[in-house]
């Protein structure tokens, strides 16, 4: 089993931010973990449905649109793939409407088998942990991925990064700092370059930030998240075309970030700087080694299952050839009522009070009698061990119970063979007032008495 990544997300004018999380992944994979480049397999999106390679591990820490299918109807994974959710998100569902949120709750949809299949669901905000919690799945909250990638080195920074930010926050950022501002934009068009190229080309864009910036100020989540677990002050710009009230990805936003979400510029500080303190340090640590687990723990799961599967399949197959299984004990209940009380109103026990036989208040046995003679009463249990009740019938000791010319004992207790015969045999009862329906399981003496006759003959 190999380790996979994704590398291009199907569109030729694209978002970074969808890209910058395989960047964390690719650094959680070889500086972390210390996988071999050789171990991981580069992927596209559109192989998330077609991939036929070798098994791979393929952590996901995006939004959810990805995992559907072309016509955005149905969710769709290659039986070559195993997902490890590191980071689901709704968001892309609540914020264009493109995706409404029936179709995560749709059976048909194939998404709430994905995430039961693949549970649990780290989710990177808590609004999609809650949400899939609610539909009874089991989720818990991993946060953005992005927040593993480490601190830039210490030193002074002078760019001022506006990438994806509205117009009219120029006015409110002091000329001291936008003399040495840069705009630039998270999404470009990439149609002319390969998936390498292109991927390349933006891993060497957020160098260039961590390299040069001072601030960055942006629209895009996925500028101030990275960025900000660099060491970059960041200030994230709400923009108005969320439509969605409460922006889901806000909820689990650094508070180091400063957040303008009603175009109040007022309470920005510009010049505040971020602490890279212990506290950030354990996140990042916390961030990582859940994730590091998650994809280990999923490895060991599916290559030793694999194994086992693989050991077990000759007798799987074997199994699942057989004929339905023996049902001679309805038939050898059935005879013997038919043959010695069939038009008898008397009444009987089932020596073995086992739970196994009652479905309910239901017992299989007595139901089996009832179809050759509904007057037969069932009186209740014979259990040497057990008192009480079951199936609201009385549970009597073997030296309780007495019966007349019409009543018999049903033996469906293996273990209870020998202790039933016995009494049947000092009480002088014969095979019209019992049926063993148990097996009659080896004892010493049987084995003895076969060896004595062996041993005559001989």
């Amino acid at each position: 089993m190999k380790y996979g990544l994704l590398i291009y997300f199907g569109a030729p004018y694209c978002n970074f931010g969808d890209y910058v999380q395989s960047i964390a992944i690719e650094y959680l994979y070889t500086e972390i973990m210390k996988i071999p480049k050789e171990e991981i397999v580069y992927i596209t999106e559109q192989e998330i449905e077609t991939y036929n390679g070798e098994q791979l591990l393929l952590p996901y820490s995006y939004v959810l649109a990805f995992l559907m299918d072309k016509n955005h109807e149905r969710a769709r994974v290659s039986d070559k793939i195993t997902i490890v959710f590191l980071g689901a998100s709704v968001e892309f569902a609540t914020l264009y409407d493109a995706y409404p949120l029936e179709n995560f709750r749709d059976a048909n949809k194939g998404f709430y088998d994905l995430f039961l299949k693949y549970s649990p669901v780290g989710c990177r905000d808590n609004y999609t942990k809650e949400l899939l919690q609610s539909y009874g799945i089991s989720a818990y909250l991993q946060g953005c991925i992005t927040n593993i990638l480490p601190f830039r080195e210490e030193k002074e920074y002078k760019k001022i990064f506006l990438v994806d930010v509205p117009a009219e926050i120029l006015q409110y950022i002091p000329s001291d700092i936008l003399e040495y501002a840069e705009v630039v934009s998270n999404a470009e068009d990439i149609s002319n370059l390969s998936y390498e190229q292109n991927y390349q080309k933006i891993k060497a864009r957020y160098e260039y930030y961590r390299d040069n910036a001072a601030l960055m100020i942006s629209s895009r989540y996925h500028i101030v998240t990275p960025c900000n677990a660099m060491g970059i002050p960041c200030i994230f710009v709400k923009r108005t075309v969320d439509k969605h009230i409460k922006d889901i990805r806000l909820d689990t936003l650094n508070p180091e970030i400063q957040v303008v979400y009603d175009n109040d510029f007022s309470k920005v500080d510009f010049y505040k700087k971020v602490c890279c303190d212990r506290d950030f340090a354990n996140l990042k640590n916390s961030i990582a080694e859940l994730a590091k687990s998650r994809i280990q723990a999923m490895k060991i799961l599916c290559e030793n299952s694999d194994y086992i599967y693989e050991f077990f399949k000759p007798r799987i197959e074997w199994f699942n050839k057989m004929p339905v299984a023996d049902n001679s004990y309805k038939k050898r209940l059935l005879d013997y009522v038919e043959k010695y009380h069939k038009d008898s109103k008397g009444k009987y026990y089932i020596w073995g009070a086992i739970k196994l036989l009652c479905n309910g208040d239901v017992i299989g046995l007595v139901e089996l009698v009832k179809n050759i003679n509904p007057n037969l009463q069932f009186a209740g249990w014979i259990d040497t061990f057990k008192t009480g009740f079951l199936a609201q019938k009385e549970i009597v000791s073997p030296r309780a119970f007495e019966l007349g010319p019409c009543d018999f004992v049903i033996v469906a207790a293996e273990t209870a063979v020998g202790s039933a015969m016995q009494c049947f045999e000092e009480r002088g009862y014969t095979s019209e007032h019992y049926l063993i329906l148990a097996n009659t399981m080896v004892v010493q003496s049987d084995l003895d008495s076969l060896l004595a006759k062996r041993n005559k003959r001989c």
